[in-house]
C-alpha cells in the first residue's frame, strides 16, 4: 500500500515536472519573441547618431561646368517678369543636367546621407504661432501614437533657451535645427535675398522646403506643424507603396489644374493631361458647371474630362537617399517662389512636389493616395454653441491610410494661438465625413445661398444641420471608421464621381467619432498641451 502510495507521488511529481517545463519553454518563446521584437523596434528606432553630425559644405570640383555656372548665377534677380523667367529656366537645365551627371554632387550626397540616422519626423517652424503649434503635435505624437521615432524641429533664426527647454521638459528626443546655420549649397539661388528670414506666406513655405534639405535623416516623415497624428507614423514606412515608390503624398480636396507642367514643358507628366497615363488616383467626372451659360453641362469635350486632387502637403513620407535629385529640383522650384506660386492655379509648394519628380524624370514614384480627405468637425449643438455658427464647424482634413482608417489630422482652421489664452477651447472631433468631393468642399468653405441670406459673411467653414446625413456605424449602417472610404458607398449607395455633382453631392455622410478613437485622444491630447503652456507663450 505504501509502495502504491509513492509511485503515485513520484507520478504527481514527473506530471508536475512536465507542465513545468512545458510553461517554462512557453515563457521562454514568448521571451525571445517580445526580446527580438523590441531589439528589431529599437534598431529601427535609433537616436539621430551618438556621434556628431557634421553637415557636408557642397563645393564645387574644377570639372564641374554646371556647377560654376550656377554659382555665378547665385544672386542674380530680376523685377522684370520675363527676365526672371528666363533665368529660372536657365537655372532649371543647368540643375538637370548637373544631378544628372556630376559624380562630384552625387559624392557629396553619400557622404552627407552616411551620417544620418534611418528615419524621424520633421517639422519646421518661423514664428511663435507655429512653435506653438508644433509643440502640440509633438505632444500628441508621444502621448496618443506612442511614437518614439525621433523628431527634429527645423526653424530658421533663433529658438530661445527658455522655449528649448520647455519642450524637451515635455517631448523626449528632440533636436532643433536653425537652418540659418546650416550650409546653404551656393550653387542655388540665395534664401530670401539675404534677408535674415521668413517675412511672408510664401517664404513660411520656403523653410518647411529648407527643413526637408537639412533634415538630419535619410527618410522622413514631414509634418506641418498644425498636422497631428492620430497613428504611429513609423508604420507608414512599411506601406508597400512607401517600400515601391519612396514617397507617400496625400490629396487635397481641391481638383483645379495647377499649369506648372505647361510652364516647364512637361505637359504629358501632368495628372491632368487628358491622352496620358492617368494612374490609379484619377477620376472620371461627366458633370462641369459652365460659367458662362450658367448650366451643369453633360455633353462634349467637359464630359471626357480627367481631373486629378491637388497634392495636400501638410504632411509626406520621403525617401532623401533615394529621391536627393528630387530634393535638389525642389529647392529650385521654391526658391524661385515668385515665379512658380504665381503660375495659374498653383498655392504654395504643394504642388511642386510631383512637378520636381516629373522634372527629374521620376514621375512614377511620385505616389499619392488615392482617397480624397475627411473633414473632422465639432458638433455645436452637442456643446450648447448658440445659434450663430454652423451647426457642424471644420477643424480642418482628416487623412486616410490606403486601406481606409485616419492617420493624420491636419489643423486647417481652429489653429492653435501662439499664447494662452484662457478664453480659448480646443474643440473635439465628435464626426467625420466621409472622403470629401470639391462640390461638397465647396459648400463647406462658402455655405451655399442660405448662408449668405443670413448675412453670415463669405466663410462659412462648415455645413447646416440639413447638410449632414449622421449615421452610426454598427446602428443604422454596417459600416466601419477603420475603412472610411467604403461607407458612402455601403450606407448610402453613391459613387465617388457622384458626390462630385451637385444634384447627388448632400446630404453629406458623416459618422460619429467614439469617445475611444485616436481622433477623439487627439482633441484631448491638443487641450492638455495647450494647458500647459505659458500665459506669455513658448
Amino acid at each position: 500500500m505504501k509502495r502504491r502510495r509513492e509511485d503515485g507521488s513520484i507520478a504527481c511529481i514527473r506530471s508536475g515536472v512536465k507542465i513545468s517545463s512545458v510553461l517554462l519553454l512557453i515563457c521562454i518563446i514568448y521571451w525571445s519573441l517580445v526580446t527580438s521584437n523590441t531589439l528589431h523596434v529599437q534598431s529601427l528606432y535609433k537616436e539621430p547618431r551618438k556621434y556628431v553630425y557634421e553637415p557636408v559644405e557642397f563645393r564645387s570640383s574644377p570639372n564641374d561646368t554646371e556647377w560654376h555656372q550656377l554659382e555665378d548665377m547665385r544672386w542674380e534677380r530680376s523685377e522684370d517678369s520675363d527676365t526672371s523667367t528666363k533665368l529660372l529656366m536657365k537655372r532649371k537645365n543647368l540643375l538637370l543636367r548637373m544631378v544628372k551627371n556630376s559624380e562630384r554632387l552625387r559624392t557629396l550626397w553619400e557622404e552627407e546621407l552616411s551620417q544620418l540616422a534611418p528615419r524621424g519626423v520633421v517639422m519646421s517652424a518661423g514664428t511663435q504661432e507655429q512653435l506653438t503649434n508644433a509643440f502640440a503635435s509633438m505632444f500628441v505624437l508621444r502621448n496618443v501614437t506612442e511614437s518614439i521615432l525621433p523628431i527634429a524641429l527645423c526653424h530658421y533664426g533663433e529658438v530661445s533657451e527658455e522655449s528649448q527647454m520647455f519642450i524637451k521638459q515635455h517631448i523626449k528626443k528632440v533636436q532643433f535645427i536653425d537652418m540659418s546655420q546650416f550650409p546653404y549649397p551656393e550653387y542655388h539661388l540665395e534664401v530670401f535675398d539675404g534677408h535674415p528670414g521668413p517675412r511672408s506666406r510664401e517664404d513660411g513655405y520656403m523653410v518647411k522646403i529648407l527643413a526637408l534639405r537639412a533634415a538630419p535623416f535619410k527618410e522622413i516623415v514631414f509634418v506641418d506643424v498644425d498636422s497631428f497624428p492620430l497613428d504611429d507614423p513609423y508604420k507608414l514606412f512599411r506601406l508597400p507603396q512607401y517600400v515601391d515608390h519612396g514617397s507617400v503624398f496625400w490629396p487635397d480636396v481641391w481638383k483645379g489644374k495647377t499649369e506648372l507642367y505647361e510652364f516647364f514643358n512637361i505637359a504629358k507628366d501632368s495628372p491632368w493631361y487628358k491622352d496620358g497615363d492617368i494612374g490609379e488616383w484619377r477620376e472620371r467626372v461627366g458633370k462641369y458647371y459652365d460659367e458662362e451659360d450658367g448650366e451643369w453641362d453633360v455633353d462634349g469635350l467637359n464630359s471626357e474630362a480627367v481631373v486629378a486632387n491637388q497634392a495636400e502637403a501638410g504632411q509626406l513620407l520621403f525617401n532623401r537617399e533615394r529621391h536627393w535629385d528630387v530634393l535638389e529640383i525642389l529647392l529650385l522650384l521654391n526658391m524661385h517662389h515668385n515665379i512658380t506660386y504665381h503660375v495659374p492655379g498653383t498655392l504654395g509648394d504643394k504642388d511642386t512636389f510631383r512637378v520636381a519628380f516629373a522634372l527629374a524624370g521620376k514621375v512614377h514614384d511620385y505616389y499619392q493616395v488615392p482617397i480624397g480627405p475627411l473633414f473632422g468637425m465639432v458638433d455645436f449643438a452637442k456643446h450648447g454653441v448658440p445659434d450663430n455658427k454652423p451647426r457642424y464647424r471644420t477643424l480642418g482634413n482628416v487623412q486616410l491610410h490606403p486601406k481606409g482608417h485616419m492617420v493624420f489630422h491636419h489643423k486647417t482652421v481652429e489653429k492653435l494661438p501662439a499664447t494662452g489664452d484662457p478664453e480659448y477651447r480646443v474643440w473635439p472631433i465628435d464626426i467625420v465625413t466621409t472622403p470629401m468631393s470639391e462640390e461638397q468642399g465647396r459648400n463647406m468653405m462658402f455655405g451655399g445661398s442660405e448662408w449668405r441670406a443670413l448675412d453670415k459673411g463669405w466663410f462659412q467653414w462648415g455645413f447646416l444641420e440639413y447638410d449632414i446625413k449622421y449615421i452610426i456605424c454598427g446602428f443604422n449602417c454596417t459600416c466601419s471608421l477603420s475603412e472610411m472610404h467604403k461607407i458612402d458607398k455601403i450606407c448610402t449607395g453613391r459613387t465617388e464621381q457622384q458626390k462630385n455633382l451637385f444634384d447627388f453631392a448632400f446630404p453629406v455622410t458623416a459618422v460619429k467619432v467614439p469617445d475611444g478613437h485616436p481622433a477623439r485622444k487627439g482633441s484631448a491630447a491638443l487641450a492638455r498641451a495647450y494647458d500647459l503652456l505659458p500665459p506669455e507663450g513658448i
